[in-house]
């Protein structure tokens, strides 16, 4: 069994501690011997208040941060996902192995009215916060998508939301994903619409895939199997 330094990156509207240190990858890892590695998506998490920047920036300041770390591995969630297809075809050396959970075609495909709807969630949740970043508990409409309870959580502010939607950084358009020499793995719950990832299985060279059976979308950070999936790919 051979583990790296492992890079975490979360989805959108989360952090490292809403989307990975609860749900216990922090110790998941670290029995394995692996030491788990935080990036923050601009706008995100520690890094609420800090300007977005640009997705050139951001790939190559969070390439360089990582360098230090030798070869590592790396697993995103949906928008982290996204992020890490670009980060691994930017620094193709960095990455040894990369797990992808929660994309898909039909993610790719809806792209633009997910941004859309993005977009009206965080200008319906912007009438509802105080001041600060806390959503206020009367905020009304809070069910009325998943995008809206996900904004209106209060994990970050709608301003850096905002801006990170808007940077760009999760289009894979112009990325060359046959760049990526990482091995990797997609990994897609039965129940996500997202959906099967044929195309970005078939422009990265030599991934697999795997569905894990009844799980939703939202659902598979804290999945045990999805977990047991991922272990078993690092460390095998």
């Amino acid at each position: 069994m051979t583990t790296r330094p492992t890079v975490l990156l979360h989805g959108f509207a989360s952090s490292f501690a809403h989307g990975w240190v609860r749900y216990g990858w922090v110790e998941l890892l670290g029995d394995e011997g692996a030491e788990a590695v935080a990036v923050e998506l601009p706008g995100h998490g520690a890094r609420v208040g800090e300007p977005v920047g640009d997705a050139a920036g951001f790939l190559t300041g969070t390439a360089a941060r990582l360098a230090p770390h030798g070869e590592v591995d790396a697993v995103g969630f949906s928008a982290g996902a996204l992020v890490l297809l670009r980060l691994a075809a930017h620094a193709p050396g960095l990455f040894r192995r990369i797990v992808l959970i929660g994309v898909g075609d039909a993610m790719l495909a809806g792209a633009a009215e997910q941004t859309r709807a993005i977009e009206r969630a965080l200008d319906e949740v912007s009438g509802t916060r105080g001041e600060g970043t806390g959503a206020r508990e009367d905020a009304p409409g809070a069910g009325r998508s998943s995008w809206h309870r996900l904004v209106a959580a209060g994990h970050n502010s709608p301003d850096g939301l905002r801006a990170f939607t808007r940077s760009g950084l999760t289009d894979l358009s112009g990325t060359d994903l046959g760049q990526i020499r990482a091995e990797a793995l997609f990994l897609t719950g039965s129940r996500d619409p997202a959906g099967i990832p044929d195309s970005l299985v078939a422009a990265v060279g030599g991934a697999r895939f795997a569905s894990v059976p009844g799980v939703d979308h939202f659902g598979a950070p804290g999945d045990p199997a999805v977990m047991g999936h991922v272990l078993d790919f690092l460390t095998r």
